[in-house]
């Protein structure tokens, strides 16, 4: 069976498998962009799985593999759907468990995927397992700063200070019933710092009372959501901005060194460039969002645009796969692991493209911005 078929093959059974779970089984609502975001990825972590296959550089193999680590998440994705509704009702905290965690190897996980791709172009001569070291050195570095906490403590988001405050607000609103201007609470309510879980002074009452106008927002219907999740989403931002860095790192490299380099690579790495941007602008639209219902409104926006995203990047793998398993894309990508300073890079169709609709009239030769050594004869 050729490799296209079997991959659509696999996906319709996985498509299966989402809507027999979702059919049998009591489930969160998932709006239609969320589903079609998890049948991407899952699309994303088939093709990555024969790109690993298929790959000849035993080093590139293993860009797909981080990748198809990395898209796999799309199924832990689809069974948090099912967390307290079928699975685990009698845990209270269950659902929160496995959003966060889930949430943050998932972001560790793409952090992976980027920096060893971007590692294995500036260290070229470095061994896979060395590759690994630098690139899992950086991510755990930067994941282990930022997530620790979450990590050493389930409970860390509801310990935080702001959701502390929040929880003393909310108890005295409940306490008396009503109230009339934050004024009003500033002098019935001093609300303290916050280590940790421990508190260790009064505010000011200037302090007190701009404290009390922020979270009085949050005291409305399931709006303290929002509040809770709002350190654990910062984390994921700061993260990508670190996943940012190495993506422009990448295209320095290349600017300045001009290295060979495996077909349709540097669009897959734009891609990534413009899903990653997309996702710091989505996560940070989520926590000035106050209100819970807004924050799924936008929650549902962002992932049609991520969608788009999420398409574009679809076909330059299965682009990258065709060219891989094609004679002349296989005999390259040999060339390129064993030998790279004795090729050039391959001009692919993406490339052809934009030579076609940009380079009208002025020749290019037969690999992208190579020039031949004799005039006379063109490729």
């Amino acid at each position: 069976m050729k490799i296209f078929p079997k991959i659509i093959y696999i996906w319709l059974g996985i498509v299966a498998f989402f809507y027999t779970g979702l059919f049998f089984f009591e489930h969160k609502e998932i709006q239609f962009s969320g589903l079609i975001n998890l049948l991407s990825l899952s699309l994303l972590m088939i093709i990555c799985y024969f790109l690993y296959e298929k790959t000849p550089g035993k080093s590139t193999k293993f860009i797909f593999l981080n990748f198809l680590i990395f898209f796999s998440f799309s199924i832990l994705a689809f069974l948090h759907l099912f967390i307290g509704k079928s699975f685990f009702t009698d845990y209270k905290f269950a659902d929160h468990y496995y959003f966060q965690y889930y949430t943050a190897f998932y972001i560790f996980a793409l952090a992976l995927s980027v920096v060893y791709l971007v590692i294995d172009v500036v260290l070229a001569n470095f061994r896979v397992s060395q590759k690994y070291f630098v690139a899992l050195s950086i991510c755990v570095l930067f994941f282990g700063f930022y997530f620790t906490p979450i990590l050493s403590d389930p409970h860390y988001l509801y310990k935080t200070e702001e959701i502390q405050q929040w929880k003393t607000l909310a108890n005295y609103v409940d306490k008396v019933g009503n109230y009339y201007t934050s004024e009003e609470l500033s002098n019935q309510v001093n609300l303290k710092s916050w280590n940790y879980d421990k508190p260790i002074g009064d505010l000011y009452p200037s302090e007190n009372l701009a404290k009390i106008e922020e979270l009085l927002p949050y005291l409305e219907g399931e709006n303290y959501r929002t509040l809770l999740i709002y350190p654990l989403y910062s984390n994921i931002i700061n993260i990508e901005i670190m996943i940012i860095g190495f993506i422009i790192l990448f295209f320095g490299y290349q600017y300045k060194k001009e290295p060979p380099q495996g077909a349709y690579m540097d669009k897959i790495v734009f891609a990534l460039l413009l899903f990653t941007s997309t996702d710091i602008l989505h996560y940070w639209g989520y926590m000035k969002s106050v209100e819970w219902n807004s924050l799924t409104e936008f929650f549902t926006v962002g992932q049609y645009i991520s969608n788009i995203i999420l398409l574009l990047l679809v076909i330059l793998f299965a682009l990258r796969l065709k060219f891989v398993v094609s004679p002349q894309g296989a005999f390259y990508e040999s060339e390129l692991s064993s030998n790279p300073s004795g090729i050039s890079r391959w001009r692919d169709s993406v490339d052809d493209f934009i030579m076609k609709k940009f380079f009208v009239n002025k020749p290019v030769q037969g690999r992208l911005f190579e020039q031949s050594v004799n005039k006379n004869h063109t490729n």
